[in-house]
């Protein structure tokens, strides 16, 4: 990994395709949940199905939803740190090796640096920006998702509570 590539690699993604897909279910039954909770739109019948919900199944559902939610946000929250880890290893791994060769580079160093300071002076990257929007990618990406899904479950278990179904 180059230096440019672990630069790179900090704007990346930090969750893997699993993560990713856990991440959608997460947001999906997250604004479900609370979308029921908030405006009481608990089925009463499928009629496709010919199903008719009684008082005790229409509050077995929201029971049910809120277990689905608390899985959902589970194993989101347990994917993601195992991604975060796995990452921070990678990262780990590289700045290790880049300390061994450094040694042997010491002297070569500043010419080395100026050189590519002058071939990519119109590239130049500022690390802070870099650090930021990775920030914003990790709370768009990881916490956000849990927000949701957090509120969809506290939203649920106050109805659920409040006996209004």
């Amino acid at each position: 990994m180059t230096p440019s590539q672990f630069l790179a690699s900090k704007l990346q993604s930090p969750l893997g395709d699993k993560s990713a897909r856990r991440r959608t279910r997460l947001m999906v039954s997250g604004a479900s949940a609370a979308m029921i909770a908030h405006t009481g739109l608990i089925p009463t019948q499928i009629e496709g199905l010919g199903i008719q919900f009684s008082t005790g199944d229409q509050r077995a559902f929201v029971v049910i939803l809120a277990l689905i939610v608390c899985y959902t946000l589970a194993a989101f929250t347990l994917t993601a740190v195992v991604d975060f880890y796995v990452e921070k290893l990678r990262r780990k791994e590289y700045l290790e090796s880049q300390m061994s060769e450094s040694s042997f580079m010491k002297g070569k160093w500043e010419e080395i640096s100026a050189r590519l300071k002058e071939l990519y002076h119109p590239l130049e990257v500022d690390e802070s920006q870099i650090s930021k929007l990775a920030f914003y990618r990790v709370f768009l990406e990881v916490y956000l998702p849990i927000l949701v899904g957090l509120y969809g479950l506290v939203a649920l278990l106050l109805v659920i509570v409040s006996n209004e179904v």
